[in-house]
């Protein structure tokens, strides 16, 4: 069953503009089966145009050309920090992860700061499931409509 584009972005936060409609495009064929899109932003990292985007499970800078597909994956347990900057008309933010660094610009200042708090947040997530994995599956358990007799 293919994915609409209406199906995927339908509760996202989208900023697009008219330069992004190929990576647009591509950004279904790169989702895993079960994944929500949660924000997507056209803008602009080192090799050009791109789109940024913040799904449940990961953050993917998509770059699509004529005769070329880039794509950055990157998961939430790798991203050790994120820094956002607001000049007068645009906005970056920087994430470092793995020993790598990934810049991103926009002209939507205020959606890159609302992505930016997401992928923190989403980061967050991350390190308290892995922090207190006990306490989860503890708890999990103490859910359970079954009872002990």
């Amino acid at each position: 069953m293919a994915i609409t584009h209406s199906e995927v972005y339908e509760q996202a936060l989208t900023r697009i503009n008219f330069f992004s409609k190929k990576e647009m495009a591509e950004l279904p064929k790169l989702l895993m089966p079960d994944e929500k899109v949660l924000a997507v932003i056209s803008g602009f990292y080192t090799a050009g145009t791109a789109i940024l985007c913040v799904t449940d499970k990961r953050l993917l800078l998509v770059d699509k050309k004529m005769i070329r597909l880039s794509f950055e994956d990157v998961r939430f347990e790798s991203v050790k920090e994120v820094n956002y900057s607001q000049q007068a008309f645009m906005a970056s933010v920087k994430f470092f992860y793995a020993g790598r660094e990934m810049q991103f610009r926009s002209w939507y200042r205020n959606e890159l700061r609302m992505l930016a708090q997401l992928v923190q947040q989403k980061m967050f997530e991350v390190r308290e499931k892995s922090w207190h994995p006990a306490q989860s599956s503890q708890k999990s358990q103490n859910d359970s409509p079954v009872q002990e007799v």
